[in-house]
């Protein structure tokens, strides 16, 4: 009978076998030997990463910053100095946080080239639309290519370990291990961050990315309300950074951005803006709303008015506080809606 890390090599450079089915077989490995550190990462990894600072480095990519355009399509977002730049460069680096079965699925389910969005955070949206001038809204722009690169990096990772387990005597028979194999395994440390280095090509260097989030621009007003915004989401794995194709937004119902448009006028009637700021936002909003609940919805009509709206808010939102809180409540929002309404027109 054939051992068990023989079958984990042969499985590792076989390419027919999915990462999800070597990563089980793995863990059974693991759990016989009971090497609790790799019976970790492969729990993650199967599982998902739900705390950003865990995301090891092979589960990063790349790609660009672009905002849609309701009439020219997707743009680029443009740094305006050397801070802002360095900034865009940070935030287009995502962490993928998602369980291996997920993007396994996103991969075997599309063209190996597909172009893919990225979905960045509500509060990073209204950040960059008040710092970087992005005033519509901002995805990262990237392909599954690096998707793939990930499940590499997860194969080569675990046939680095079975050969190491090899090398150290273990290999067993069949699905089990005799008693001498698991004293030598519980007696050896297998550092997963060693085995995760070796794969380098795999690896961007992500540290300084980090750094950034907690140490740069403590005395800069915009910098730190960003220092601000990466400590509180650190349990969304950095911008949760969701893997979607924008396909779905055609799954947008007319009742959910319904929905939408009535959640903004809530959060407008909570915050005490000035009186005439107010009633102007709430008139735009109401016209919206008309506008959509149509039997035959006057989609170019609602869209203006949300134009109206949005520069209403955003006015507001540098005059007083309530305004500046509002706005980053509600532009990401607006974005949503507006996003439908711009896929729809004709």
């Amino acid at each position: 009978m054939e051992s068990l890390i023989v079958e984990l090599q042969r499985d590792a450079t076989e390419p027919s076998v999915s990462v999800l089915n070597l990563l089980r077989k793995a863990l059974v490995v693991a759990r016989k030997l009971r090497i609790q550190e790799f019976k970790k990462w492969i729990e993650l990894e199967l599982n998902g990463y739900y705390d950003w600072e865990k995301v090891p480095q092979y589960r990063f990519i790349s790609g660009s910053l672009k905002a849609w355009n309701p009439c020219r399509g997707w743009i680029p977002v443009v740094a305006t100095g050397a801070k802002d730049l360095e900034l865009l460069e940070i935030i287009s680096n995502a962490a993928i946080g998602q369980p291996i079965s997920e993007l396994q699925g996103l991969v075997t389910s599309t063209e190996s080239r597909r172009r893919l969005h990225i979905a960045i955070s509500g509060e990073m949206q209204s950040y960059l639309m008040r710092s970087a001038n992005a005033k519509f809204e901002v995805v990262i722009h990237t392909d599954s290519s690096q998707v793939y690169g990930i499940l590499e990096a997860v194969k080569d990772i675990v046939l680095n370990w079975s050969l190491q387990l090899e090398e150290d005597g273990i290999i067993g028979e069949g699905m089990t291990f005799s008693k001498k194999e698991k004293e030598v395994a519980t007696s050896i440390t297998y550092n997963i961050e060693s085995f995760i280095n070796q794969n380098s090509q795999h690896i961007q260097n992500i540290d300084s990315v980090r750094f950034f989030m907690s140490e740069t621009f403590n005395n800069d007003q915009r910098g730190a309300h960003f220092t601000n915004f990466a400590n509180k989401n650190q349990d969304n794995a950095r911008q949760q950074a969701i893997v979607h194709n924008y396909a779905a937004e055609a799954q947008i119902t007319r009742e959910k951005v319904l929905a939408w448009l009535e959640q903004i006028g809530n959060l407008i009637r909570e915050e005490e803006l000035p009186k005439d700021a107010q009633e102007e936002a709430t008139t735009y909003l109401e016209d919206t709303k008309k506008a959509i609940e149509r039997e035959e919805p006057k989609k170019k009509l609602a869209l203006a008015n949300l134009e109206s709206l949005e520069e209403t808010l955003e006015k507001a939102s540098k005059t007083v506080d309530a305004g500046q809180t509002l706005w980053s409540k509600v532009g990401p929002i607006i974005l949503k809606v507006g996003a439908w309404l711009s896929s729809t027109v004709v």
